[in-house]
């Protein structure tokens, strides 16, 4: 059962993991950015986020403190988060439950039906959920500085607060219709409680009170309204609250109408009718899409007073205008209006005074001071100016806005502009694309809570109403969304070719023609009709050093860092915040610059059109990431290599495999192998191993297209690093295959380096076929050649290898010290991934000696060091380990959840060989909890993966644990066929502790042969492979324990002929002559 997060924030907060309460977060924000999410649901950026809580720092620091906080909060709850480098959001997998959210579902569930009236049930779920409402949402939690928070509490407060008032008021309006007084008595004094001004509820209440013949009560309820009127405002009850006091004194109660009103909160004017009465703002022809987190930041700097200026920064085409129309139509602060300035024609300062004047009503007398009279006259305005298309009026613009704010101290200006104004009172909001799906598949039930996909889906039905997606279309959408990122302009004029395309065949567009984006509707500006339309505008506005700049940065893919800009397109800083501010580039939390995918296209086109430049900063490009890759592999080899390859060759893979592209065409040998050993190690390290044969496969391929045979190092080292990766995938006979074709070449011409890699590939195949001489043969090898290289790092994967082998083999004491001997270069190294790598084993060796607490600890330190790095297998294989040992602890459902998210990396990464291995335990857990079913299932599916896979090890300890089950089941003639078959390949293999085990396998079904059969013969064999698995000296303690209970469970129940037999053949047999005859049997 996995772990449950509760959170109550109604009344206060509380916040308990299972029945534990969890404390010790670093600040109370921790706490309410764990709220925020719960209750909100979604991933938010980063962004976000720290400007909510962290309003008043600069947006780098804020950042800084949120990855603190979110630290904290991740040491206690990490499961039930999902963060990555951009987002952070509950994770919606996890079970969390927040009570806000449930009372909130509670109400709207039923809310539709308030009108048409309530079932009892109706009536039960809601009272239910009413009772969470102990008090106001989040009441006495107050965080200091972090004005977008407390907004967002204070506003749900409020919301909950009149929803609880609503239902509470229905719930009563009913009881009392229904002469329900009891009920209705009880309700209105917990509304009250609730809100003691509601002088409706008192009038509720005395009313239930009198007819239900408590008259006294019903007068001394008017005494308390009466009171708290006159104590908390200062008025005397309302006329009907004294008609009604009258009637009651009089018992006169016959015209008074038993139906009680509801309250509701006051009617409020709406956003529309706001503006239609004191702004100036065009109207949309299409409905908004919402933007919420970019919406929410304009609002919030709008709400502030050392706002003035506010500018939206974006590349054409990104919805600046649309989304400023939305802000000032809910922007509520401004009594003398918001109005909206379109500048796009204009060019000059007179035009733009005239325009502002004509929008916001201003008069203007004669031809002569404009400029101060338009001051003069706004002086004491609270009012603001949206300026759309500020580009177009820059030069002359800036310094007009600026002197138009110095003349007012109320008047605020919103700009939308594809460059910053530059100015010291300017706010800037840098806006990118709508939100859209990371990956081609989305969540096909809830599909549009995407912006993107919305805006897509309204498109698309404004020139084809028909259009409704196919399952098949949704992922096409996505990714339509993702190739333009987010760009509205893209995605609507993508969505218009819906009438003669699939959303596959606009993807496949996209992909190879920037100008498919593109319109002839005449009611479009010109310049966005196209997306090269919009960029070409830009371009034209660029300086010379800017467009060859912005060229050259278009070699780039996934972003690139400040000294790549240099050394590769020759970009120096000053250019670059040049870029940024005309909204070409953007800088992410990284520090890494981005641009957009379709500018980028846009200007690597301009960059072809100079042939020579492109092919000089193409092979610039290629060097750079060569040598970038070559330096930083030696230089972190034997010291934390792994996060090295977490933090900077991830970030850097898009570069990667566009330089590794062109040196394959270009480059001599040496310099493509600059690339192998760091591409080798991150798809090795991330368990990217389908990636990694694609790669090197392919690359092979080209080269084999020119002629190059397997004679060449470089084509001999690229199948080399396929097969290793098959091998990791467990196809061991095409990985043998392979391997076998490369080795003469590498023996005869490889480095020391290669040799090192081929021989632990080779030994790898070895062992996963169960050949574990062959394994150790080429083990010693490798430890051989890595010891003439100093490379502590393979030397202690080598050692840890070998303990593998001695564990496999029975001998506990030798694999003790190669494991520990290869812990000790591991961490004096520093290699979290290489250590992880070896308390496992060392773990295993403490199991099989039945030291599970100890098994527990190697393990659990094994799972901390593996996480942090971002190493899946060896997490996996922690966790699966962690599951076996608490099921021999007794700990089942604990021991389930680590074996389940074990199977889910294993299955996430494609290691066949780790899904079996899980799927076996996961077996032994529901054999283990008593469920037979489920055990059996689990089991069939190692079995089946095992057989496709050659993992003979795995499929004997599988089929010896199935016969464990259908000697449950009461099947041992079953049973004993898959232990015999479990024993036949314990043997093949030489894994003796696996034979040992798998002889109390056969032992068990024999003897319940016997014994059910009155076959000596078969209680002999039996008792005799039970003898020699618990008296030999390398079984198992699971082993040794199960044998000895089965022993002193049949013992009792065989004739002293049997016995002595038993005893005669037992003294004499051999362990080899046991295992034969328990074949034979």
């Amino acid at each position: 059962m996995s772990d449950v997060l509760r959170l109550s924030t109604l009344g206060g907060l509380s916040i308990h993991k299972n029945s534990d309460p969890v404390a010790g977060f670093i600040s109370r924000k921790v706490e309410a950015l764990l709220i925020y999410l719960a209750h909100e649901g979604r991933e938010h950026p980063r962004e976000v986020l720290a400007e909510m809580l962290w309003n008043d720092l600069p947006q780098e620091r804020a950042l800084a403190n949120l990855r603190t906080v979110l630290s904290s909060l991740q040491a206690q709850l990490a499961p039930f988060l999902t963060v990555t480098r951009q987002t952070i959001g509950m994770n919606p997998d996890s079970n969390y439950w927040l009570d806000v959210n449930t009372l909130e579902i509670a109400i709207n569930s039923t809310k539709r039906r308030w009108s048409s009236g309530l079932t009892d049930s109706d009536v039960e779920q809601l009272t239910q959920a009413l009772t969470l409402y102990r008090g106001d949402f989040l009441a006495g939690f107050y965080i200091r500085e972090a004005q977008g928070f407390d907004a967002w509490r204070a506003q749900l407060q409020e919301h909950v607060r009149q929803q609880v008032i609503e239902a509470l008021s229905l719930l009563i309006k009913r009881a009392s219709e229904q002469n329900a007084f009891t009920d209705g008595i009880d309700l209105a004094r917990w509304l009250l409680r609730i809100d003691p001004l509601l002088e409706s509820t008192h009038r509720h209440l005395m009313l239930m009170l009198a007819r239900s013949g408590q008259r006294t009560a019903a007068l001394a309820q008017f005494e308390t309204c009466r009171r708290v009127l006159e104590e908390e405002l200062g008025v005397k009850p309302e006329d009907e609250t004294l008609q009604l006091n009258e009637r009651i004194q009089q018992e006169n109660l016959a015209e008074v109408s038993s139906s009680v009103p509801m309250v509701t909160r006051p009617a409020k004017t709406t956003t529309a009718e706001i503006a239609a009465l004191q702004r100036r703002i065009p109207l949309p022809s299409t409905p908004f899409i919402d933007r919420p987190h970019e919406l929410t930041r304009i609002l919030e700097r709008l709400k502030r007073a050392d706002c003035r200026l506010l500018t939206i920064v974006g590349q054409g085409g990104i919805g600046k205008t649309r989304l400023a129309i939305e802000a000032a139509t809910q922007a509520d602060s401004f009594v003398d209006g918001v109005y909206f300035i379109p500048l796009a024609t204009l060019q000059s300062e007179e035009f733009l005074i005239s325009l502002i004047a004509d929008a916001a009503d201003i008069k203007l007398a004669g031809k002569d001071n404009l400029k101060d009279q338009v001051f003069a006259q706004v002086k004491h305005k609270h009012m603001l100016l949206v300026m759309d298309n500020f580009e177009h009026v820059m030069e002359a613009g800036s310094a007009f806005v600026s002197a138009l704010l110095q003349a007012s101290q109320h008047l605020k200006v919103m700009v939308t502009s594809r460059e910053r104004l530059n100015l010291q009172i300017e706010q800037v909001v840098v806006l990118g694309g709508m939100e859209y799906p990371l990956s081609d598949t989305i969540f096909t039930a809830e599909p549009e809570t995407f912006p993107s996909v919305q805006l897509f889906l309204q498109g698309a039905q404004r020139v084809a109403p028909d259009f409704n997606p196919t399952s098949a279309d949704w992922s096409p959408i996505a990714r339509i969304c993702r190739l333009v990122e987010g760009m509205p302009l893209g995605i609507e004029l993508a969505s218009s070719w819906v009438q003669v395309l699939t959303p596959k065949e606009i993807a496949q567009e996209i992909e190879q023609n920037l100008d498919f984006l593109a319109t002839p509707l005449s009611d479009v500006p010109e310049r966005h009709r196209s997306v090269r339309a919009v960029f070409e505008y830009t371009w034209g506005q660029l300086s010379d050093a800017e467009r060859d700049a912005f060229a050259r940065l278009s070699i780039f893919r996934g972003g690139f860092t400040r000294e790549a800009a240099q050394k590769i397109a020759g970009t120096w800083p000053q250019t670059l915040l040049l870029l940024m501010n005309k909204a070409l580039l953007k800088r992410d939390n990284d520090g890494r610059y981005i641009m957009h995918e379709l500018l980028r296209q846009y200007a690597q086109q301009r960059l072809a059109e100079a042939a020579d430049e492109y092919v000089s900063v193409q092979a610039k490009h290629c060097a750079f990431y060569a040598n970038l890759l070559y330096d930083s592999e030696h230089r972190h080899w034997n010291i934390s290599r792994q996060q090295f390859m977490a933090e900077e060759a991830e970030q850097e893979l898009e570069n990667v495999r566009v330089a590794w592209d062109y040196a394959l065409d270009h480059a001599p040998d040496d310099e493509v192998r600059k690339f192998l050993l760091s591409l080798f190690n991150f798809f090795a390290f991330f368990n990217r191993f389908r990636e990694g044969v694609d790669l090197f496969h392919q690359a092979g391929e080209r080269l084999r297209r020119r002629g190059v045979t397997l004679d060449n190092l470089l084509l001999a080292e690229l199948i080399m690093y396929e097969g290793i990766f098959l091998k990791n995938m467990a196809y061991v006979n095409e990985a043998q295959t392979v391997l076998d074709s490369t080795w003469p070449t590498i023996e005869r011409n490889g480095t020391l380096l290669d040799h090192s890699n081929f021989t632990n590939a080779y030994a790898g195949v070895a062992y996963t076929r169960g050949d574990y001489v062959t394994a150790y043969d080429w083990y010693m090898r490798r430890l051989d050649v890595d010891r003439r290289l100093h490379q502590a790092a393979g030397e202690a994967n080598t050692l840890a290898h070998l303990g593998d082998i001695a564990i496999v083999q029975g001998d506990y004491e030798k694999a003790y010290g190669l494991l520990s001997e290869a812990l000790s270069i591991n961490r004096r190294i520093d290699s979290a991934w290489g250590a992880s790598n070896t308390l496992a084993p060392l773990g295993d060796v403490a199991y099989k000696l039945g030291q599970y607490e100890q098994a527990r600890r190697y393990f659990q330190e094994s799972l901390a060091l593996s996480q942090p790095t971002g190493e899946k297998r060896s997490t996996a294989v922690a966790l699966v380990n962690l599951g076996r040992t608490l099921t021999a602890l007794g700990h089942h459902s604990e021991a389930l959840r680590y074996c389940q998210d074990s199977l889910t990396i294993f299955e996430s990464t494609n290691n066949r060989w780790g899904m079996s291995f899980a799927y076996a335990h996961l077996g032994r857990v529901c054999f283990a909890s008593g469920d037979l079913d489920g055990a059996k299932r689990h089991y069939q599916k190692a079995v089946s993966i095992c057989n496709a896979i050659h993992n003979r090890w795995v499929l004997a300890f599988t089929l010896r644990q199935m016969s464990k089950l259908e000697l449950t089941h009461g099947d041992p003639w079953l049973a004993k066929q898959n232990a015999i078959e479990a024993l036949t390949l314990a043997k093949e293999i030489g894994a003796k502790p696996l034979i040992l085990d798998t002889l109390v396998a056969v032992g068990s079904a024999l003897c319940y042969v016997g014994l059910g059969n009155n076959n000596d013969w078969a209680l002999i064999g039996g008792m005799c492979s039970l003898l020699s698995a618990a008296q030999h000296p390398i079984s198992e303690y699971d082993t040794r324990t199960e044998a000895e209970v089965l022993i002193a469970e049949i013992s009792p129940r065989l004739s002293p002929h049997v016995t002595d037999a038993i005893k005669t053949q037992s003294s004499t047999l051999t362990l080899e002559q046991v295992v034969d005859a328990a074949i034979q049997s």
